[in-house]
């Protein structure tokens, strides 16, 4: 059964002056857990992570909903949005495409909505809940090199950006951290992991995979265009 939370009746003001901030209507009352937001679809489940794919397209909204884990977002598609945090009014906020970040809302508790106000883009995110306990205690990992680049570190996630031109390989030794590998524009490669034979695929925008500690990997870009990805670290 749904989680609903209703809005209490002294916050109907607040929404009624906001019902008409750029078009949107505030007629929902109440809000969901994240998992029960029906535009945050699961790519990718365990025991330490839940990856979600949202896709809004011009005009749309998500519900209201809650957030209670640190969360890790990779901006595939950006667009001009409406963020609405709950019993709040509107605002405008600009998501680029290609921006991450990480947010520390474990322990606690976000509830907001968003509506993409642009008329072309689909807004598309990935949005990685991290479920583990913050480390307590700082250590220093082996940092990558090449085509690896630093999009952005913090005492929680590390994360690498990686564009392969066509006939680059990134080929990394055992990695140091559980990963998760996150697709922005995908293409024809050869994957290698360990002394495994070689396979070739096709990726695509929003894969998302889960890569273990201590796992060797290269991909070769075997197509004639650009392959971007990102590996979101987990420390």
């Amino acid at each position: 059964m749904t989680a609903r939370h209703h809005l209490p009746a002294a916050a109907w003001c607040l929404a009624a002056v906001a019902a008409g901030f750029a078009g949107v209507t505030l007629a929902q009352d109440s809000f969901v857990p994240l998992s029960e937001e029906p535009n945050h679809v699961p790519v990718l489940v365990n025991d330490i992570v839940r990856a979600v794919h949202v896709a809004l397209p011009p005009d749309q909204s998500t519900l209201f909903h809650e957030h209670t884990a640190d969360i890790v977002t990779v901006t595939l598609e950006g667009a001009d949005l409406i963020n609405q945090n709950w019993q709040q009014q509107p605002t405008h906020v600009q998501r680029a495409t290609g921006r991450v970040s990480n947010t520390a809302y474990g322990g606690g508790s976000h509830v907001h909505r968003v509506t993409n106000e642009g008329q072309s883009s689909t807004f598309q995110i990935i949005a990685i809940e991290v479920f583990s306990p913050r480390p307590t205690t700082h250590r220093d990992y082996a940092r990558r090199t090449g085509l690896n680049e630093l999009a952005l570190e913090d005492d929680r996630v590390r994360i690498w950006r990686v564009a392969l031109e066509p006939g680059q390989t990134n080929a990394l030794p055992a990695l140091p951290l559980p990963t998760v590998r996150v697709t922005q524009t995908g293409g024809h490669v050869v994957e290698s992991i360990g002394s495994g034979a070689a396979t070739e695929k096709t990726t695509q925008l929003a894969d998302t995979v889960w890569l273990e500690p201590g796992t060797e990997i290269a991909v070769r870009n075997a197509g004639a265009s650009v392959v971007v990805y990102y590996d979101v670290e987990l420390k």
